[in-house]
């Protein structure tokens, strides 16, 4: 686990702070990963973060915390019930199809929290 304080969050601390966490990644830990693996980065969908990770790790694959997610359909006053529940019907999908049937299920209700 790594972390940064600074005076905010945005594109030139993110990228700082990335491109020091390769450094001690290449340094350290390169030897311990195969030529075929990647880092995994799993955050809130933060623009500046999202970016960061593109630019620095560009090969590593970038998913999002459903649990930040749910909070930004909340704050974003996507507030019923039902697309909550469809949001973890989907999340918890043992398979495709169910989590495509509960996602359109959600956009049908609306489209703007699909999105």
């Amino acid at each position: 686990m790594a972390f940064e304080v600074v005076d905010a969050e945005n594109d030139q601390n993110w990228l700082w702070f990335l491109e020091l966490l390769q450094s001690v990644i290449s340094e350290y830990a390169s030897d311990q990963l195969m030529p075929s693996e990647k880092l995994i980065f799993l955050s809130d969908r933060q623009k500046e973060l999202i970016d960061g990770v593109n630019t620095v790790f560009s090969n590593s694959p970038h998913g999002y915390c459903i649990r930040h997610l749910a909070d930004n359909m909340r704050k974003a006053r996507f507030t019923r019930k039902d697309l909550h529940v469809l949001l973890w019907k989907a999340v918890w999908a043992p398979i495709v199809q169910k989590f495509d049937i509960a996602m359109n299920e959600l956009k049908k209700i609306n489209a703007a929290c699909y999105n």
